[in-house]
């Protein structure tokens, strides 16, 4: 359904509340915002159920079935508490928060507590769902500014080789320009009108999300730059290492 004007979304959305939550969040609780969103990103709630292969079995047939329809659910009740302002509130994040807390914590352990906690490190290390690793072997006897000055050529050579980049983090910078550019706000516009099948329009939604912008161009920043902001930030390997800096917070 084509949405030509602003109204059908201005029923839920309160753009002075999405603003004075958003200035109101510390870093961590940025973070579990952002994975709260990232979940339902790429999801397609109306897709149709996918045909599973013969060979699988009944059983698997069924927990897929079951993952799929809880999903549902929680999308469901996302969209419910979105329209009803009860995402804005503190204590909706809360159980996120705690998740997040808990993954920064094993990163402060030192070397003798993780080997307490092998279980727990390994499925960190895994959930990180690392693309590369590299093995060095250092001489100790070597002076420091040595060492370090090669192993930033080791690892640049490496990535080069490879193909891969730095992952890049929210930092405080990025923070300001995300409060400033009300990168919640659109996301949670978007993941409502993907919900209810609704084609808003570049003017509608530039209408409701900055209808105090004179000196900038709200239409173009819809059509361009918010969906590639969004793009940079709702994926995993970006909150993995968002999460990663939690122990500088």
């Amino acid at each position: 359904m084509k949405i030509n004007s602003a109204e059908r979304i201005l029923e839920w959305f309160d753009l002075e509340r999405y603003d004075a939550y958003t200035k109101g969040l510390s870093y961590v609780e940025w973070i579990a915002a952002l994975w709260e969103r990232c979940e339902y990103w790429d999801y397609d709630y109306h897709a149709q159920p996918k045909l599973f292969p013969d060979l699988w079995s009944n059983k698997a047939r069924e927990l897929a079935a079951k993952a799929e329809g809880e999903k549902r659910i929680r999308f469901d009740s996302f969209i419910s508490e979105m329209k009803s302002g009860v995402v804005l509130k503190p204590e909706w994040l809360q159980a996120r928060v705690d998740e997040c807390n808990c993954y920064a914590s094993v990163h402060k352990l030192e070397e003798s507590d993780i080997m307490d906690l092998v279980d727990i490190y390994k499925i960190d290390k895994e959930y990180d769902e690392f693309t590369s690793g590299l093995r060095l072997h250092i001489d100790l006897n070597t002076e420091d500014k040595y060492i370090m000055q090669q192993i930033k050529i080791i690892i640049a050579n490496e990535r080069e080789l490879k193909n891969l980049s730095p992952s890049k983090s929210l930092n405080d910078a990025m923070i300001g320009k995300i409060i400033n550019l009300r990168l919640l706000q659109y996301l949670d516009a978007i993941l409502f009108s993907k919900r209810e099948r609704l084609e808003i329009n570049h003017v509608a939604l530039a209408r409701v999300l900055y209808p105090d912008e004179y000196d900038v161009n709200p239409i173009e920043r819809v059509r361009k730059t918010m969906p590639e902001l969004s793009a940079s930030v709702m994926n995993a390997g970006f909150l993995n290492a968002s999460e990663s800096r939690l122990a500088d917070y």
